[in-house]
């Protein structure tokens, strides 16, 4: 969020790792896709392996360890050409043996992002930009009331010129003691500018909940009082999240589509998924303006139906199915429901059961009735 970008790597064994931006260079074409990258990387010279070390020469000869505790720098290139994408690694302008390699532009394992995309640019835009006049000024001004405070907490005493109150005498006494003196001859020196610095203390209030909004940050999103509803929460929320529909739309496609990809082909590599003919599976990310929609249309059938309960009563719900109002559920919320609903047999077996719990019902409530009239009929011929 700070610089913008990074390149992020994820090899097909082992955790990925990131690139920060002083690490590597990227070239892209003016639809913004990448064509070229060079990553650099420092290593100890203890952890390349013995043919790199020959083919590159970084092993001593002499065996001195100072030079064994040096760091080295690998650099390693990304190109892109016909849909594929090709990497090798070199060491001292030479090329590390068994470093290259290949796979599919959309396999690829190095991913460089960018928070916010403009055109004809290498790089992307960090969020702090946007903000960065706010940031200056707020640092500015805190600053200026660090030192305010700082003067302010300084206590020095001040003697009038020719006094006759010993200064001294002030000095040595305890707390409770009597000392002869003037106490018009001893003043404290203030900073009597409080006033000019509530101006300075109200800017900084507004720029911090000014970034607190824009960071998404709890304190600046929730107004500090004692009843907040659960409305003006969401409200709020929801009006940050369409702001930011243009950085969701960028990350869908740059990051999270790329990342899914990258995933599915180690798993394939790794046999925990199976290889499907290719344009079988399409990976498909519901972010940014889309799934702001369906937030939108979720909220939107939740009020639907709070105001027909509200207006027609308990017998509103009679009217829908609600196997598809389930089924509208949990696509708004992005959940898969599938191995939970029940099938069409089930729901059959269920029904068969219930009518044959209530004909038990029915049949034992036939039967007991002439059993207990007999029962009642033995009681009395009995007793007589």
């Amino acid at each position: 969020m700070a610089a913008g970008n990074v390149l992020l790597h994820m090899p097909t064994e082992g955790g990925s790792r990131i690139f920060r931006l002083p690490q590597y260079v990227v070239v892209r074409d003016p639809m913004g896709n990448w064509h070229e990258i060079v990553a650099k990387e420092s290593v100890h010279r203890t952890t390349l392996e013995e043919a790199t070390k020959e083919a590159v020469s970084v092993a001593d000869p002499s065996g001195d360890p100072e030079e064994d505790d040096e760091d080295i720098n690998v650099f390693t290139r990304i190109t892109r050409a016909e849909g594929k994408a090709e990497w090798y690694q070199e060491i001292n302008d030479v090329e590390v043996p068994n470093s290259r390699g290949k796979s599919d532009i959309l396999d690829c394992p190095y991913i460089p992002l960018r928070w916010a995309a403009l055109e004809n640019e290498n790089y992307g835009r960090g969020h702090v930009e946007e903000y960065l006049g706010d940031l200056r000024s707020l640092e500015e001004l805190s600053k200026s009331l660090v030192a305010f405070a700082v003067a302010a907490a300084k206590v020095i005493f001040l003697d009038r010129p020719n006094s006759v109150t010993d200064i001294e005498a002030i000095e040595l006494a305890e707390s409770g003691s009597f000392v002869e003196g003037n106490p018009e001859d001893i003043g404290v020196l203030q900073v009597e500018k409080f006033h000019d610095f509530q101006v300075a203390k109200a800017q900084i209030d507004d720029l911090s909940l000014r970034i607190s909004h824009a960071f998404l940050l709890q304190s600046g999103t929730v107004r500090n009082a004692e009843r907040v509803t659960k409305a003006e929460i969401q409200a709020v929320a929801q009006e940050l999240e369409d702001v930011l529909g243009g950085v969701y739309s960028v990350l869908a496609q740059e990051m999270q589509l790329p990342v899914v990809r990258r995933l599915m082909a180690q798993l394939k590599k790794q046999g925990k998924m199976p290889t499907l003919p290719k344009g079988t599976l399409k990976p498909v990310i519901v972010t940014g303006f889309d799934a702001l929609g369906r937030g939108h249309e979720l909220n939107k059938f939740r009020a639907y139906m709070a105001d027909g309960v509200a207006m027609f009563g308990d017998g509103f719900m009679n009217e829908f199915n609600i196997e598809a109002g389930a089924d509208v559920l949990s696509t708004h919320h992005n959940i898969d429901i599938s191995g939970m609903k029940k099938t069409k047999e089930q729901k059959e077996q269920e029904v068969q059961q219930q009518m044959v719990a209530q004909g038990m019902e029915t049949m034992g409530g036939s039967i007991a009735g002439p059993v207990a009239q007999g029962m009642v009929d033995k009681n009395a011929q009995s007793t007589e």
